[in-house]
């Protein structure tokens, strides 16, 4: 059996393994409980979304066994449920470094692969074909992905969403964006759902991997209190490609 997982290391949470389950990677679901000091593997599991859980032969030192792993939207949920104090630094570890990587490349260079590439001629090779492989595939998905979107859209037009937001490329604050999203939820509501899938912070600002992606944007104003002190507010905004990408985030919840 070819064991095409990913382990990532990282000094304060330890080896994660991640595998790619329909062009999307998938996190090993014993490894993040263990980073994020969750006990209790099996009583997190049943507070995730089924649909992204998936057992997966692994091979492993003990040979090969099957083993839970979860998707990206599972590991937001898997986040809330720690209360480990620097759970949101290992969010951010796996949204700033270890994601971007594997879309990017297709492959986690740590620094013992690294060393490999510079000392095993062999492996500089098959990583060489696996990063070639892995950027055909993600062309070849991003295309159907895109053929079928368009099928989409013809089949289930989105004339009031497109209507509102088409338009325009300005930001819209979230009140707004509840309204425009129709789906039965308001400001505070929105809020909240953002903060447990990890797309915002407990101040509802969105991290900066969104912030990078293109879905939000945050507006700093000052305003001065009573007493003559000033205070800084920030106010977060949401383009149209976050608008689509939370519909779709919430649709899949």
């Amino acid at each position: 059996m070819e064991n095409n997982i990913q382990i990532f290391s990282n000094p304060n949470f330890g080896e994660i393994r991640v595998d790619e389950v329909n062009n999307e990677p998938v996190f090993c679901l014993a490894d993040v409980c263990k980073a994020l000091d969750i006990k209790n593997v099996s009583d997190c599991k049943s507070r995730l979304n089924q649909k992204g859980v998936v057992i997966t032969d692994t091979l492993t030192n003990g040979g090969v066994q099957q083993m839970t792993f979860v998707n990206e939207s599972n590991l937001y949920k898997c986040i809330f449920q720690s209360r480990r104090p620097d759970a949101e630094k290992f969010q951010e570890w796996v949204f700033d470094e270890v994601l971007p990587s594997i879309r990017k490349h297709g492959a986690y260079l740590s620094n013992e692969a690294i060393e490999k590439t510079l000392t095993d001629p062999d492996y500089l090779i098959k990583l060489a074909n696996t990063l070639k492989e892995e950027r055909l595939k993600r062309i070849e998905a991003e295309s159907r992905a895109a053929v079928l979107q368009i099928i989409n859209d013809e089949m289930k037009p989105k004339a009031e969403f497109a209507d509102a937001v088409m338009g325009s490329s300005d930001a819209i604050d979230m009140r707004k964006a509840a309204t425009t999203l129709n789906m039965g939820i308001g400001r505070n509501k929105l809020f909240e759902l953002l903060r447990e899938k990890g797309v915002l912070d407990r101040h509802n600002i969105p991290y900066q991997t969104y912030i990078d992606r293109g879905y939000f944007r945050t507006i700093e104003s000052t305003y001065n209190k009573p007493d003559g002190s000033s205070c800084i507010n920030i106010k977060t905004v949401i383009f149209q490609k976050g608008l689509d990408f939370i519909r779709k985030l919430l649709n899949a919840a």
